[in-house]
């Protein structure tokens, strides 16, 4: 997808992150010094980078839960999977993971084998009594036998673990209000910047969400 979009004329991607933004200039500043005039902004960060790069206060509540997030990134082997399928969401209180991904089918990808992403909640971990990287991923090998996805444990070539803890709030009254005050103060601030994903709201703020707000966005700048 980047190579694709490195090939457009009308894009130029650049792998660096937002120092400053003069809104008198309409222009980013990066942080290897470069600056880059502005029409329009789209910001699909977090509202706290946004936020440290306005030098604005970011409003916070300490009551507000977070959910650790544990994913298992697998190859395996096409010949031992017993189901084609993109995306299947677990519903079941005796096996832990909610949701397992085959990335190389969401890609239309074909190879010898499949990249599969096993996500699994911190919390619910612990009350499987799961509590290191071995433990996860010999249970990962038995859930996805258990539900049928592959036939055999050694169709598994590589897993890899990684811990995401705290990394997502946990909804409440609280914290939408809190959200929308910290949008509210960027907004006040810059009015005419777009915030897509993470920073967009309680409820716009998925991978999915952050397609189709750009797809707006270019629809809207564009004149189309």
């Amino acid at each position: 997808l980047v190579k694709r979009i490195n090939d457009l004329d009308s894009i130029e991607v650049i792998d660096d992150e937002v120092s400053s933004i003069n809104k008198n200039k309409k222009e980013i500043t990066i942080n290897s010094g470069r600056r880059l005039k502005y029409k329009s902004i789209a910001w699909s960060s977090s509202i706290k980078k946004c936020q440290q790069i306005m030098n604005l206060n970011l409003y916070s509540d300490n009551s507000i839960l977070r959910s650790g997030l544990t994913l298992n990134f697998l190859k395996i082997n096409n010949k031992n999977i017993t189901k084609d399928f993109s995306i299947l969401f677990i519903i079941d209180e005796n096996i832990p993971c909610y949701r397992i991904t085959n990335q190389s089918s969401c890609a239309s990808y074909h190879d010898n084998f499949s990249k599969i992403v096993v996500e699994y909640n911190n919390n619910v971990l612990q009350d499987f009594g799961i509590i290191n990287e071995e433990q996860l991923k010999n249970n990962t090998k038995i859930y996805l036998e258990k539900i049928g996805i592959i036939n055999s444990e050694t169709a598994i070539i590589s897993s890899v673990v990684k811990y995401f803890p705290n990394l997502l709030p946990i909804p409440s009254d609280t914290y939408d209000q809190i959200t929308n005050m910290n949008i509210l103060s960027i907004k006040d601030f810059l009015p005419e910047i777009n915030l897509f994903g993470e920073s967009s709201g309680i409820s716009t703020r998925s991978f999915a969400d952050n397609f189709i707000q750009g797809l707006k966005h270019a629809e809207k700048i564009n004149n189309i």
